[in-house]
């Protein structure tokens, strides 16, 4: 599978995956942006920003929602390529953002500046000035985030 196909099943995943955190019985609350985040970089007006956006006006989302599907990487330590991926979100959002990360044959990850579950860490990295939260992705945070920037109106 190409690179290509490969992030746009792996958005199409987050979006599925990110719905069910928010409400266990709703898989179609997020869904890909237009263009899925190359639309902000084009577009100097900044109308959506990231691969994913909310389609079910019932819930709200003030984060920007990067994914990204790569290998060669790890969380602690943190790998270079990892730190550029996460110093371009903090330059571009600063702390208003979540990256929900596959890194191959290691796992699903969600990545955030701030708490976005009451349990479930897996642990915390220190980049720069920022603490980054890390959650392992699993059924277990299905209706389980809770912050007041994602959810329901």
């Amino acid at each position: 599978m190409n690179s290509k196909r490969k992030g746009s099943r792996w958005e199409r995943e987050c979006a599925v995956l990110l719905s069910l955190m928010v409400d266990k019985d709703n898989k179609r609350i997020f869904w890909r942006t237009a263009g899925s985040g190359n639309f902000s970089t084009i577009n100097r007006l900044q109308i959506q920003s990231g691969d994913l956006c909310i389609i079910d006006d019932r819930y709200k989302c003030d984060l920007v929602i990067e994914c990204k599907n790569i290998s060669n990487v790890s969380i602690y330590p943190l790998s270079s390529k990892l730190e550029k991926i996460i110093h371009n979100l903090i330059k571009l959002y600063g702390k208003e953002w979540i990256l929900m990360l596959r890194i191959t044959n290691k796992g699903m990850y969600i990545i955030s500046p701030y708490i976005l579950f009451n349990d479930n860490l897996s642990c915390v990295i220190k980049t720069g000035n920022t603490e980054l939260y890390t959650y392992l992705i699993n059924d277990a945070l299905f209706g389980k985030l809770s912050n007041p920037k994602i959810g329901r109106k």
